[in-house]
């Protein structure tokens, strides 16, 4: 089959295939660049980071990978998420990222205690965040550097949290938009 390209991963517990090791990753780039994983400090610069699941300010209370210093998505998102950054800062609002890309190992960590796919992507269908096209994110103030209240904190699993909930002060409805 012309311009096919060798399955370099590894199927995993769920029947997917997941890429495992840098090389495929490589491989898999260089075969589609649109793949490449773009850090967000170094193209939004300063943005900052609250990255919620490398501590314990969650609600698994685990730290489920390290402690790191930025956060990456696929070239489309990022760019997109850039051009987002640029359209708020007149305004003197930013956003403030909780999560980006995350390891695949880490999906099955916040589906283990939930299994709700409401509030967790179930890792047979794996998530955007494996694949670096979701964020996690907040407005915030950029002077202040405060959050603008959007009616919940991170990781709330009620109704309230959810997109089309309208019963909430106008002001909060006002930040989500």
């Amino acid at each position: 089959m012309p311009g096919a390209v060798a399955q370099d991963t590894v199927l995993n517990k769920y029947s997917l295939w997941v890429i495992d090791h840098m090389e495929p990753l490589r491989k898999t780039i260089r075969h589609n660049p649109a793949k490449a994983m773009i850090d967000l400090k170094k193209l939004i610069p300063p943005l900052p980071l609250d990255l919620r699941y490398a501590g314990i300010h969650h609600f698994t209370n685990q730290q489920l990978y390290p402690t790191l210093k930025t956060t990456y998505l696929r070239k489309t998102a990022a760019s997109d998420l850039s051009a987002i950054q640029n359209e708020l800062k007149p305004t003197g609002l930013g956003l403030k990222i909780f999560d980006a890309y995350r390891p695949y190992f880490v999906t099955e960590k916040l589906w283990e205690p939930l299994q709700e796919d409401r509030y967790a992507a179930d890792p047979k269908k794996s998530s955007g965040h494996n694949r670096g096209i979701a964020v996690d994110l907040t407005v915030i103030d950029l002077t202040t550097k405060e959050e603008q209240d959007m009616g919940t904190g991170f990781d709330d699993f009620s109704d309230t949290a959810h997109h089309d909930f309208t019963t909430l002060a106008p002001s909060i409805l006002q930040n989500r938009l």
